[in-house]
């Protein structure tokens, strides 16, 4: 789980600031999805990095960022995730100041893709990032 505070100002009335935290997390069923196919985000993130080809990779983080928002459910049991919450996200202002959190550095953006991944997956992105950060030299 990613937990990230931002604040961002009310487009409504641009006088008042909206701060609020965000969750983002991935199941092992969402992480195995995405590592299907060769072109996972991951080595794709990596690759990008290196090529220096910024907007891709911003656009792979906001694709990743909307796929693992999700909200914490009233007893604090549940992350619940599903298209209406994802939708109200991805129109939002907090998308855009959740992606200038991570995109801050490179450092920010692999914490970011490590922490939304569950515990025990986070060791194999670790080394999948190691490996391709290894295959681009």
């Amino acid at each position: 789980m990613f937990r990230i505070s931002v604040a961002y100002p009310n487009m409504f009335d641009e006088d008042q600031e909206v701060q609020e935290v965000l969750y983002f997390n991935l199941s092992k069923s969402d992480v195995m999805g995405l590592f299907k196919t060769t072109a996972d985000p991951v080595t794709r993130l990596t690759t990008l990095a290196k090529t220096g080809d910024g907007r891709d990779v911003y656009e792979i983080l906001k694709d990743l960022a909307v796929s693992a928002y999700g909200e914490k459910s009233a007893d604090g049991r549940r992350f619940i995730k599903n298209k209406e919450l994802r939708e109200a996200f991805e129109s939002s202002a907090a998308l855009d100041a959740a992606m200038d959190k991570i995109m801050e550095s490179p450092e920010s953006a692999i914490n970011f893709i490590t922490q939304i991944v569950p515990k025990e997956a986070r060791g194999a992105i670790s080394k999948k990032i190691a490996e391709t950060e290894g295959g681009a030299k």
